[in-house]
C-alpha cells in the first residue's frame, strides 16, 4: 500500500508534466547593466502592442532577478521592464509552437535624468511571501548594521523573543544556518543568534509548515538564517559588549573571497557570570497526613557561565556546473553554580516531621559540534543534485555535590553524582531537483541516519570529608538506524502555487540499560505534506498548509535510571515510550505591501500519543518526574502581526498569539488558554540615533498537569553608527522598572498540589561596540545582453 501511494505521487507529477500547456510561459532574468547584478522587484508587464497600454499580464522579478510570466497571446508580444531610477526596457518576443520561451538576461541601464533630478524614496519591501515561507530581507534593513540577529528576529512576523527563548507561531523553531539544521533548542538558540551580527545576514526565512524534504522530526516552524555571500576581497569585524551583572561578550568575523574560492568564519565568546535566583517550592501531598507539606527555599548564583561559538565555512566553485563546500559549527557551554537550600516537612496539622539544609555545587558542560560537506552539480536541463554528509557530536556532562547540614529527625549522607552522556550522529543525504517545465518542479531525495547515544551515571556516598564510596553505577546506550525517502511536486498556474509531498521513514531502534532484555522497535511512518498559496490583489497572499511530524524519544526520555535532583526531587525515564506523530494544519493571510502591513494565521494541531512529562509523589513524600504518552493532544492557535507607521520617524511592530489546548491521559486531563503579546517601537532620532523599545507579556503554557511559568519583560536600546557605518555603539537598558521579577508555576491533581515561585534578577544595563572593515570589489563578467531585436522562442534547456 505504501509503495502504491509513493508511485501514485510520482506518476501524478509526470502526468501533469505530460499535459499540454495552454499559452506561453516567458522566463528571464533582470540585471543591472553596469554592475551585472540581479535587480529584484522590477516590474515586468506584457502588452499586445508596441505602446505601453492595455497590459494583459504582469509580475515582479524575484530576489535573484529571475521572473516568469504567462500570456495567451499568439505570434508575438511586447515585454516592458521598469524599475525606479532605471530606463524602461521594451522587448518584442516572437512566439511559436513552443510553450516555454526563455528571453535570457535583460539589462536595465540607469536613468541619469531621473537620478539627477529626483530623490528616490521608494524602498524594497523587507518582508515578502513565497509559496511556503515568509522571507525577511535583512540586507535591506538599514538598522541591521547596528543590530544583532536577535534584534532582527523581533521584527519577524509571528515571532516573540524573551530573555532566553524564541517562539514563532507559539512554538519553538528549529534553527537552520544556510539551509543546514543545527541541533539546538531553547536557550541555546537564543545565545546562538545573540552572538551573530545582523550585518552578516542576507535574509531570514520562516517556514511555518515544514515540507517533506526536511526530517520527520521537524514539524513546527523553521527559521533558516541565510548568511551573506561575500564579494571578491576581504572583510574583518569585531564586537565587544559588557553589562552591570559582570557578563561580557567578544566576537570576531573574517571573510576572504576570490572568484572561485571563499572562506568565512565567526567566533563568539560569552561570559554570563553573576546570575542570581531565589526559588520557593511548596508541595502538598493529598495522600498522606504524616508527611503532608514539604517546603523548600533555595538561593542560587552562578560562579561561571561560559559560552563558546564558532562557525567556519569553505566554498570552492570548480566551474559553473560544480561546487563544493565544507563547514564546521561549534557550540559549547559551561555552567558552574552554587546553591543553598532549606527543607522542612510538616504534618497535616502543621507539626514539623523533619528538617535539614543542604549546599549544592553543580558543574555542567554541554554543546554541539557539526561537521559537514556538500557537493552540488548542475545540469543543463535546469536540474541539480546535492550530496551531503554530516557528523554531529553532542556531549552533555553534569556533576552534583550535595552536603547536608543541620539535620533534625533526618538521616542521609553527603553524596556526589556524575552523569556523562554523548550523542553521535552520521547522516548521508542525496537530493535531486528538476524544473520539469516552466511551472512545474520535482524534488526527490534519500537519507540515511545512524545514531549512537550513550549515558553513564555514577553515584557516590561520602564516608568522610575526603573519601567517597561508589554506591551505584548505571549505563545506557541507544542505537538508531533511520532510512528516509521523500518526493515533492510543485505546480504553479496564474496566481496559484501548490507543493505536494510525501515522506517515508523506516526506524530501527535498540535500547540497552542493564535489563535482561533490550528494548527493540522497528516501524515505518508515512508523513504527507501539502501547501497551497494564492496571490490576491494588492500584494495580498493566502496560504494553506498541512504537514505531519514524527518525534522519537531520546535516551534521556527512555532511560529508567533514577537521577536525584535533590533529596526531595527525582527524575527518571520511561522505556515504554512510543514515538509521537503530530498533524498540523495552518491557514495564513498576509499583506506586506505599503506602509500598513499585517498578517494573520490560524492553526490546529492534533496528536494521538503526545509525549508529556508526568509528575507525582511517592510513598516517601518525594516528588518525581517521568514521561508518558498521553491519550491525546488538541490545540488551536491564532497569531497576528502588524506593522504601523506612527510618524515619518517612528513605527510600531506588534506580534500576538493565543491558543487553546486540551490534553488527556488515562488518569488526568487538562485544558486552558495561553498566549503572548509583543510590541516593538522603533524611533529614528536626530543626529542619526536609533531607539528601540520592546515589551513582552506571556501567559503560562498549558501542560497535562497544570501550567508553566508566566513571563514579562521590557527592553530599550539606543544605537548610533560612526565612521561610515563601520563602527556601531549601543546602550542596552533591560527591565529597568524591576530589580527582580517573579515567575509562577502551578500544578494540581487529585494526588498533590505544587507551587513554585522564582525570583530572578531583572534590571541590567549594558554597552556594546562593533567595528568592521575590509576591501571588496564586485566580480565583473562580460555578458552579452539581448539587443532591441526579436527573440525566438525555444524550450528552456540550459539558459544563457
Amino acid at each position: 500500500m505504501r509503495k502504491r501511494i509513493f508511485l501514485l505521487l510520482i506518476n501524478f507529477s509526470l502526468l501533469v508534466h505530460a499535459q499540454v500547456n495552454n499559452g506561453h510561459n516567458l522566463r528571464g532574468k533582470v540585471l543591472d547593466a553596469e554592475r551585472n547584478e540581479p535587480v529584484p522587484y522590477a516590474t515586468i508587464q506584457i502588452s499586445k502592442d508596441s505602446v505601453p497600454i492595455n497590459f494583459v499580464a504582469g509580475t515582479i522579478s524575484a530576489d535573484n532577478g529571475e521572473f516568469h510570466i504567462k500570456t495567451t497571446l499568439e505570434e508575438r508580444c511586447y515585454l516592458w521592464i521598469s524599475y525606479v531610477g532605471k530606463k524602461t526596457l521594451r522587448r518584442m518576443v516572437k512566439l511559436n509552437s513552443s510553450s516555454a520561451v526563455n528571453v535570457g538576461n535583460l539589462l536595465l541601464a540607469d536613468d541619469v535624468n531621473v537620478l539627477a533630478d529626483v530623490a528616490i524614496t521608494g524602498v524594497k519591501p523587507l518582508v515578502r511571501v513565497d509559496a511556503d515561507k515568509l522571507i525577511y530581507d535583512v540586507s535591506n534593513d538599514q538598522e541591521a548594521k547596528i543590530s544583532q540577529a536577535l534584534d532582527v528576529v523581533q521584527k519577524l512576523p509571528f515571532a516573540v523573543v524573551d530573555d532566553g527563548s524564541i517562539q514563532i507561531n507559539g512554538a519553538s523553531p528549529t534553527l537552520f544556518i544556510n539551509g543546514r539544521q543545527l541541533k539546538l533548542s531553547g536557550t541555546d538558540i537564543y545565545k546562538k543568534l545573540k552572538g551573530l551580527k545582523a550585518d552578516n545576514i542576507d535574509r531570514i526565512e520562516i517556514i511555518s509548515s515544514a515540507k517533506t524534504k526536511y526530517d520527520g522530526s521537524v514539524g513546527g516552524p523553521i527559521m533558516n538564517v541565510v548568511l551573506k555571500k561575500k564579494e571578491v576581497g576581504y572583510s574583518l569585524g569585531t564586537d565587544v559588549s559588557a553589562d552591570l551583572t559582570g557578563s561580557s561578550e567578544v566576537g570576531a568575523d573574517v571573510t576572504l573571497s576570490t572568484k572561485q574560492f571563499s572562506i568565512s568564519g565567526h567566533y563568539s565568546f560569552m561570559n554570563g557570570e553573576g546570575y542570581k535566583v531565589r526559588e520557593e517550592r511548596s508541595l502538598e501531598n493529598y495522600t498522606s497526613t504524616e508527611k503532608r507539606f514539604f517546603n523548600q527555599n533555595r538561593r542560587m548564583h552562578t560562579e561561571l557561565d561560559l559560552t563558546n561559538m564558532a562557525y567556519l565555512e569553505l566554498a570552492y566553485e570548480v566551474d559553473s556546473m560544480n561546487s563544493f563546500s565544507a563547514y564546521l559549527d561549534y557550540y559549547g557551554a559551561r555552567n558552574n553554580a552554587m546553591s543553598q537550600q532549606s527543607n522542612v516537612m510538616l504534618s497535616v496539622v502543621g507539626e514539623q516531621v523533619f528538617s535539614y539544609q543542604n549546599r549544592e555545587k553543580n558543574k555542567s558542560d554541554w554543546g554541539n559540534l557539526h561537521v559537514g560537506a556538500d557537493y552540488q552539480h548542475l545540469f543543463n536541463t535546469k536540474s541539480k543534485i546535492l550530496c551531503s554528509y554530516l557528523y554531529l557530536r553532542s556531549p552533555d556532562k553534569r556533576q552534583d555535590t550535595f552536603v547536608l547540614e543541620n539535620m533534625v529527625n533526618y538521616q542521609d549522607s553527603n553524596y556526589f553524582d556524575r552523569v556523562n552522556a554523548v550523542n553521535n550522529e552520521h547522516a548521508f543525504q542525496f537530493d535531486y531537483s528538476n524544473n520539469i517545465s516552466s511551472n512545474q518542479t520535482l524534488e526527490a531525495g534519500l537519507k540515511y541516519l545512524y545514531r549512537d547515544n550513550g549515558s553513564d551515571q555514577e553515584n557516590y556516598y561520602a564516608l568522610n570529608d575526603e573519601n567517597w564510596r561508589l554506591h551505584k553505577l548505571n549505563s545506557a546506550s541507544q542505537y538508531e538506524h533511520i532510512l528516509a525517502v521523500y518526493s515533492e511536486y510543485g505546480y504553479e498556474k496564474d496566481s496559484w502555487q501548490m507543493v505536494l509531498g510525501l515522506r517515508g521513514e523506516r526506524t530501527f531502534f535498540r535500547l540497552k540499560y542493564g535489563s535482561p532484555n533490550d528494548v527493540v522497535r522497528n516501524y515505518y511512518t508515512l508523513l504527507p505534506s501539502l501547501s497551497l498559496s494564492y496571490k490576491l490583489k494588492n500584494s495580498n497572499n493566502l496560504t494553506l498548509g498541512y504537514n505531519s511530524s514524527l518525534i522519537r524519544p531520546g535516551i534521556g526520555y527512555l532511560n529508567p535510571t533514577v537521577y536525584r535532583l535533590d533529596q526531595g526531587n527525582i527524575l527518571f525515564g520511561n522505556d515504554r515510550l512510543e514515538a509521537e506523530v503530530t498533524h498540523n494544519l495552518l491557514l495564513q493571510f498576509s499583506k506586506f505591501a505599503g506602509n500598513n502591513q499585517y498578517a494573520f494565521s490560524a492553526g490546529y494541531s492534533f496528536c494521538g500519543n503526545p509525549i508529556q512529562s508526568y509528575s507525582g509523589v511517592n510513598k516517601e513524600g518525594v516528588y518525581y518526574t517521568t514521561y508518558v504518552n498521553a491519550g491525546y493532544l488538541r490545540a488551536a492557535l491564532v497569531s497576528f502581526y502588524m506593522k504601523l507607521p506612527l510618524a515619518s520617524f517612528a513605527r510600531l511592530v506588534l506580534n500576538a498569539s493565543g491558543s487553546y489546548s486540551a490534553l488527556r491521559s488515562s488518569e488526568e486531563a487538562n485544558d486552558g488558554v495561553a498566549g503572548n503579546i509583543s510590541s516593538n517601537l522603533f524611533i529614528n532620532l536626530p543626529c542619526n540615533f536609533s531607539l528601540s523599545v520592546a515589551g513582552l507579556f506571556k501567559l503560562p503554557d498549558i501542560t497535562l498537569q497544570g501550567k508553566s511559568f508566566n513571563f514579562y519583560s521590557c527592553k530599550m536600546r539606543l544605537s548610533k553608527s560612526f565612521l561610515d557605518d563601520n563602527l556601531a555603539v549601543s546602550l542596552n537598558l533591560d527591565n529597568v522598572f524591576w530589580d527582580y521579577k517573579k515567575y509562577k508555576l502551578r500544578e494540581e491533581n487529585k494526588f498533590y498540589r505544587r507551587k513554585t515561585d522564582l525570583h530572578c534578577r531583572a534590571m541590567n544595563i549594558g554597552l556594546s561596540l562593533s567595528y568592521s572593515f575590509g576591501k571588496s570589489a564586485s566580480t565583473k563578467s562580460v555578458h552579452k545582453g539581448i539587443e532591441e531585436e526579436t527573440v525566438k522562442g525555444a524550450r528552456m534547456e540550459g539558459g544563457n
